[in-house]
């Protein structure tokens, strides 16, 4: 349990269901309760995917809750999680997080680029002692040394 909802400590776990009959296991710290909630399997030949959404159990606004997908195989009758070597994503949850790293480095290298240009713009007041017509004025001076 400590491993699936990224708790610092051990806990005690003990398990109940809701109102339409899942299972929802609790793990209790000292620190913090969690909660997972066991949605119904989707089997398919020899691959099963169980939903779970894991929570603290103090949140009642639903802030805090991760929506997950666990993965299983069936091998020799019997079912186990799927191994390393078969590394299974959470890809919506994924995405999310890449997009917004994405987003951020995109930011981050517009805001570097205005910067430059600003500094470039600043450049050619001081040196011509007016702003630029055009962008394409700050760029290197012609072979004949003038813009």
């Amino acid at each position: 349990m400590k491993r699936f909802v990224l708790l610092n400590v051990p806990g005690k776990a003990s398990a109940a269901t809701n109102p339409a009959g899942r299972p929802i296991v609790r793990c209790e710290t000292p620190d913090v309760t969690t909660e997972m909630a066991i949605g119904g399997a989707d089997v398919r030949d020899n691959l099963a995917f169980l939903p779970l959404e894991l929570r603290d159990a103090d949140d009642s606004t639903g802030v805090s809750v991760h929506d997950v997908s666990m993965g299983l195989v069936r091998e020799g009758g019997q079912w186990r999680l799927l191994s390393l070597g078969l590394l299974l994503l959470d890809l919506p949850s994924l995405e999310v997080e890449w997009d917004s790293a994405e987003a951020d480095a995109n930011e981050s290298t517009a805001l570097e680029n205005l910067k430059k240009l600003s500094e470039a713009v600043e450049a050619y007041r001081r040196t011509y002692f007016r702003l630029p017509e055009s962008i394409a004025n700050l760029g290197p001076a012609a072979e004949d040394g003038f813009r």
